[in-house]
């Protein structure tokens, strides 16, 4: 466990070692997410993965996933969206019950 000074504002960016693709070695990903700073977290994750992309020619020897997530700082108002997640909180619907089926020598597994 790590515990982070998170202030309003902050961005944080975590990427998997795919991200750093061999044939992408030439991208500077730390520049470019800088570069990006003022746009939204998932128009920087298109941006770092497409270029990464486009470095590879298409071609990805590994998987690449990007995580961006701004902090805006707790608030005793809510959430105001217009767009994106309830902002009513959490339901949670019961998922429904199946019956348990077998594989052939794996009995009662999914």
């Amino acid at each position: 466990m790590q515990d982070l000074d998170l202030r309003a504002g902050d961005r944080l960016v975590f990427y998997t070692d795919g991200m750093r693709e061999r044939q992408a070695a030439s991208l500077d990903l730390p520049g470019l997410i800088q570069d990006t700073a003022d746009q939204h977290p998932r128009e920087l994750v298109r941006t770092l993965t497409g270029a990464v992309i486009d470095a590879c020619h298409g071609h990805l020897q590994d998987d690449a996933s990007v995580l961006c997530l701004d902090w805006r700082g707790p608030s005793r108002q809510g959430r105001r969206t217009h767009a994106g997640a309830d902002t009513a909180g959490p339901r949670v619907r019961p998922l429904p019950r199946r019956a348990a089926r077998g594989r052939p020598g794996r009995p009662g597994r999914w």
